[in-house]
Protein backbone atom coordinates (compact mmCIF):
# COMPACT_ATOMS: atom_id res chain seq x y z
CA UNK A 1 0.00 0.00 0.00
CA UNK A 2 1.72 3.34 -1.41
CA UNK A 3 1.33 6.65 0.81
CA UNK A 4 -0.78 6.67 3.64
CA UNK A 5 -4.27 4.69 3.92
CA UNK A 6 -7.07 6.47 3.26
CA UNK A 7 -10.02 6.95 6.13
CA UNK A 8 -13.20 7.91 6.13
CA UNK A 9 -14.66 9.15 9.26
CA UNK A 10 -18.54 9.99 9.29
CA UNK A 11 -20.57 12.30 11.93
CA UNK A 12 -18.11 14.99 11.62
CA UNK A 13 -19.98 17.34 13.23
CA UNK A 14 -19.56 15.67 16.59
CA UNK A 15 -16.97 15.22 19.00
CA UNK A 16 -16.25 11.76 19.37
CA UNK A 17 -15.47 11.99 15.56
CA UNK A 18 -13.20 15.09 16.26
CA UNK A 19 -11.48 12.83 18.63
CA UNK A 20 -11.10 10.18 15.82
CA UNK A 21 -9.56 12.77 13.24
CA UNK A 22 -7.04 14.17 15.71
CA UNK A 23 -6.52 10.00 17.01
CA UNK A 24 -5.45 9.09 13.23
CA UNK A 25 -3.02 12.47 13.08
CA UNK A 26 -1.17 12.75 10.47
CA UNK A 27 -0.28 8.66 9.49
CA UNK A 28 -3.32 8.82 7.63
CA UNK A 29 -5.39 10.30 5.05
CA UNK A 30 -8.39 11.53 6.92
CA UNK A 31 -11.96 12.34 5.06
CA UNK A 32 -14.70 13.32 7.23
CA UNK A 33 -18.44 13.31 6.21
CA UNK A 34 -21.22 15.02 8.02
CA UNK A 35 -24.74 15.78 6.62
CA UNK A 36 -25.16 18.81 8.86
CA UNK A 37 -23.55 21.59 9.03
CA UNK A 38 -21.08 23.16 11.05
CA UNK A 39 -19.02 20.00 10.85
CA UNK A 40 -16.70 19.91 14.11
CA UNK A 41 -14.26 17.13 13.01
CA UNK A 42 -13.48 18.77 9.25
CA UNK A 43 -12.24 21.71 11.04
CA UNK A 44 -9.23 19.45 12.01
CA UNK A 45 -6.04 19.89 10.67
CA UNK A 46 -6.15 16.19 10.29
CA UNK A 47 -8.65 16.18 7.99
CA UNK A 48 -7.63 16.63 4.29
CA UNK A 49 -11.14 16.34 3.00
CA UNK A 50 -14.44 17.05 4.00
CA UNK A 51 -17.40 15.34 2.23
CA UNK A 52 -21.40 16.64 2.45
CA UNK A 53 -23.43 12.84 3.12
CA UNK A 54 -26.68 12.10 3.13
CA UNK A 55 -29.26 12.17 5.85
CA UNK A 56 -30.71 8.77 6.84
CA UNK A 57 -32.46 6.70 4.87
CA UNK A 58 -30.15 7.94 1.70
CA UNK A 59 -26.84 7.63 3.76
CA UNK A 60 -26.81 3.83 3.44
CA UNK A 61 -26.76 4.10 -0.66
CA UNK A 62 -24.29 7.73 -0.65
CA UNK A 63 -22.10 5.31 1.81
CA UNK A 64 -21.39 2.79 -1.28
CA UNK A 65 -20.75 5.93 -3.41
CA UNK A 66 -18.70 7.83 -1.04
CA UNK A 67 -15.84 4.57 -0.38
CA UNK A 68 -15.93 3.68 -4.25
CA UNK A 69 -15.68 7.18 -5.62
CA UNK A 70 -12.99 7.93 -3.35
CA UNK A 71 -11.07 4.89 -2.99
CA UNK A 72 -11.47 4.32 0.57
CA UNK A 73 -9.66 1.90 2.62
CA UNK A 74 -10.79 2.17 6.05
CA UNK A 75 -14.30 3.19 7.91
CA UNK A 76 -15.08 4.57 11.08
CA UNK A 77 -18.62 5.46 11.97
CA UNK A 78 -18.55 6.69 15.70
CA UNK A 79 -22.41 7.15 16.14
CA UNK A 80 -25.01 4.44 16.48
CA UNK A 81 -27.16 5.36 14.39
CA UNK A 82 -24.87 5.62 11.00
CA UNK A 83 -23.15 2.47 12.14
CA UNK A 84 -26.46 0.74 12.00
CA UNK A 85 -27.13 2.59 8.30
CA UNK A 86 -23.61 1.46 7.79
CA UNK A 87 -24.42 -2.02 8.33
CA UNK A 88 -26.87 -2.09 5.71
CA UNK A 89 -24.67 -2.19 3.36
CA UNK A 90 -22.10 -4.18 5.01
CA UNK A 91 -21.38 -6.77 2.32
CA UNK A 92 -21.37 -3.89 -0.64
CA UNK A 93 -18.33 -2.32 1.78
CA UNK A 94 -16.50 -5.18 2.50
CA UNK A 95 -16.55 -6.03 -1.61
CA UNK A 96 -15.61 -2.74 -2.57
CA UNK A 97 -12.08 -3.85 0.16
CA UNK A 98 -13.43 -1.38 2.97
CA UNK A 99 -11.90 -2.44 6.26
CA UNK A 100 -14.95 -2.01 8.68
CA UNK A 101 -14.31 -0.96 11.99
CA UNK A 102 -17.30 -2.52 13.43
CA UNK A 103 -18.89 -6.03 12.76
CA UNK A 104 -22.06 -7.33 10.90
CA UNK A 105 -25.67 -6.11 12.40
CA UNK A 106 -25.84 -9.58 13.97
CA UNK A 107 -23.43 -9.47 15.93
CA UNK A 108 -24.18 -5.70 16.85
CA UNK A 109 -27.49 -6.57 17.68
CA UNK A 110 -26.60 -8.94 20.26
CA UNK A 111 -24.02 -6.10 21.53
CA UNK A 112 -26.98 -3.58 21.88
CA UNK A 113 -29.41 -6.03 23.40
CA UNK A 114 -28.37 -6.12 27.11
CA UNK A 115 -30.82 -8.95 27.99
CA UNK A 116 -29.26 -10.91 25.46
CA UNK A 117 -26.15 -10.47 25.95
CA UNK A 118 -26.62 -11.63 29.66
CA UNK A 119 -28.29 -14.38 28.33
CA UNK A 120 -25.09 -15.43 26.39
CA UNK A 121 -22.78 -14.78 28.92
CA UNK A 122 -24.63 -17.09 31.28
CA UNK A 123 -24.59 -19.65 28.29
CA UNK A 124 -20.79 -19.46 28.00
CA UNK A 125 -20.11 -19.73 31.64
CA UNK A 126 -19.49 -15.92 32.18
CA UNK A 127 -20.41 -14.43 35.51
CA UNK A 128 -22.68 -11.27 35.65
CA UNK A 129 -24.05 -9.12 37.89
CA UNK A 130 -27.55 -9.93 38.63
CA UNK A 131 -29.78 -7.99 36.37
CA UNK A 132 -33.39 -7.81 36.49
CA UNK A 133 -34.73 -7.75 32.88
CA UNK A 134 -38.78 -5.87 32.31
CA UNK A 135 -40.76 -7.70 29.93
CA UNK A 136 -43.51 -5.25 29.53
CA UNK A 137 -43.92 -2.01 31.21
Amino acid sequence: MQGRPRVLVTDAEIRKSLAVVRGLGSDFEVITASSQRPALAAWSRYSDLHLRSAPAPEFSSWLVEAVQEHSIQILICPQEQTLCLACAVYDELEAAGVHLSFPPLATLDKAFDKARTLRLAAEAGIPAPETIVLETC
